[in-house]
Order: structure tokens, then C-alpha cells, then sequence
């Protein structure tokens, strides 16, 4: 097993770099995106645990983070329209180009995912499945009690900090990290109402979630209140026509922030896409 870096850049010059482990003999692939303000390297023990499964990870950070070449700031600024029709695009493009036939697999974590499901459903890759952690829909209605206050909140108050600051500061006002103000802008429209129309995008996403057929692994985590069933349910909603396993996980100790502690305990999330891989491939 061994852990690379290829490095890919998108079509307006924005430059990253795929954290990629290796298997020595790889049966599939797997390209994983990370989610909102967590960078690539954090997803090491899952990428790990899959590797050993005979499984090549390749960990991709949003715009922003990471190896991304940019950082939000007052101008310097994009949206999901950026990471979903330019930067999965290379990087599904960079693994089809190493891997030959070995099958592919699109995922993510979070907003990770969301942005992955977005993808494959206006671009149709020709992929194996989705492999789907922790992946719900910010929507306000599917939430509950304070959660679903907090979401109205957000959903207006990011976006103003945006306005006058030129991005977010997401690390102090507790929501992610440093974010660009438009993504801020496309997750709060999201999350008011329940629609996908990222700022500057030509293509109707909601009409190529309702016709996207593709097979997929949503694997929630037992206590995760950042993505309870409802608001995974509602997400998968949108696309009547996709065909899933769903599969919740308990973590070993039950402790506060299972919806980024999962990576740090990964074997059963782990386990339960490669058995899923190994179903899709038969």
C-alpha cells in the first residue's frame, strides 16, 4: 500500500492535488470528496482501511482547502457551480486516465457528497456507483427542534457575512471553515429551499436529480445530529430513480461529533462499501 499525491487542475487555472492510497493490486477505485472545511489528509484512516480491502482512495479537497491553490477571500470567491462542473470533472478525469478499467466509484462525505451526487447527475461519468457518508440535504423542513432553527438562522445570517466581508469566516461562527461567500450563498439557498441552483450554472439540477439512475451506498452514522435520517432521506427523494443500500453504523464510543468523528474510526464505514463494492461488481 502506498499514499501518492497527483496533482490536476481545473479548466480557470484553479490547482489541487488527489491524496491517493494505493493497494498493490487494485479491484476498484474509489474518489472520495471531502467535506465542507475538512481537508483531504483527515480521511487517512478510512482511505487506509479501504486500501487494505484492495480499494485505491483517492481523497479530493474542496476549492479552498487543502491543496486547493486558493483561499477565500475579499476576491477571491466561487461556488458550487465551480467544484461540481470543474474540479470533479478533472479529477474523475485523472483516475480514469491512471486506472484503465478498473471500476470506478464517485463519494463523499457531507457536502462532499451532495456536490459528487450533483456531478454525476448533470455529467453522467461513466461510474460503477456512489459511495455516500454522512451525505443529507441542509433543507430546513427536514430537520427538527433546534436544529432546524439554527438552519433558518444560518441560512440568513452566512450569507450577509459574505456580503460586507467578501467570504466567511466559518471558523469562528462555528460552521465549517474559511468559505468562499458564494458557496455560503448556494448552501443557504439549499437550505431555505430545498433546491440545488448554484449561482452562475446553466444546468437544471433538480431535473437531472429527478431522472439520474445510479446505484449508490448511503452510510449514516449512529448519533450523527448533523445528518439524521430525514435529512439523508429527503436528499435521495430528489432522485426517485437512483437505486441504494443504506446502512447506519455505530461507532465504538459514543461521544459528542460523530458526523466528523467516523473518519478517526472508520473500519465498519469502511467495511460497508467494500461488501457494497463487492455486490456492484457481481
Amino acid at each position: 500500500m502506498t499514499t501518492e499525491r497527483w496533482p490536476v487542475r481545473a479548466d480557470d487555472g484553479h490547482s489541487f492535488e488527489l491524496l491517493v492510497t494505493r493497494p498493490e493490486h487494485s479491484r476498484a477505485a474509489l474518489l472520495f470528496v471531502c467535506a465542507m472545511g475538512v481537508e483531504a489528509s483527515y480521511y487517512q484512516r478510512f482511505a487506509d482501511a479501504l486500501s487494505q480491502r484492495g480499494i485505491l482512495v483517492a481523497l479530493c479537497d474542496l476549492r479552498g482547502h487543502g491543496t486547493s491553490s486558493l483561499r477565500p477571500r475579499r476576491g477571491v470567491d466561487f461556488g458550487y457551480r465551480e467544484i461540481v462542473e470543474l474540479d470533479i470533472p478533472v479529477a474523475v478525469a485523472a483516475l480514469n486516465q491512471r486506472m484503465g478499467d478498473v471500476p470506478l466509484c464517485l463519494g463523499g462525505h457531507s457536502l462532499g457528497g451532495q456536490l459528487a451526487v450533483l456531478h454525476v447527475a448533470a455529467a453522467r461519468p461513466k461510474i460503477a456507483g456512489m459511495a455516500l457518508v454522512a451525505c443529507a440535504i441542509p433543507y430546513y423542513r427536514s430537520w427538527t427542534g433546534k436544529t432546524r432553527a439554527w438552519i433558518r438562522f444560518a441560512s440568513v445570517v452566512l450569507p450577509v457575512a459574505g456580503f460586507i466581508l467578501g467570504y466567511v469566516p466559518g471558523d469562528r461562527l462555528g460552521f465549517g471553515g474559511t468559505e468562499a461567500k458564494t458557496l455560503m450563498r448556494d448552501w443557504a439557498q439549499n437550505a431555505r429551499t430545498a433546491r440545488y441552483e448554484p449561482v452562475g450554472s446553466d444546468v437544471d439540477y433538480e431535473a437531472a436529480l429527478a431522472d439520474l439512475v445510479v446505484d449508490f451506498i448511503t452510510v449514516n452514522i449512529g448519533g450523527d445530529e448533523m445528518a439524521p435520517p430525514n435529512a439523508v432521506e429527503y436528499m435521495f427523494e430528489k432522485a426517485p430513480r437512483a437505486r441504494g443500500r443504506r446502512v447506519e453504523v455505530e461507532l465504538s464510543e459514543d461521544k459528542p461529533g460523530a458526523h466528523f468523528r467516523w473518519a478517526r474510526d472508520p473500519e465498519d464505514v469502511a467495511l460497508a462499501i467494500a461488501d457494497w463494492i463487492d455486490s456492484e461488481k457481481r
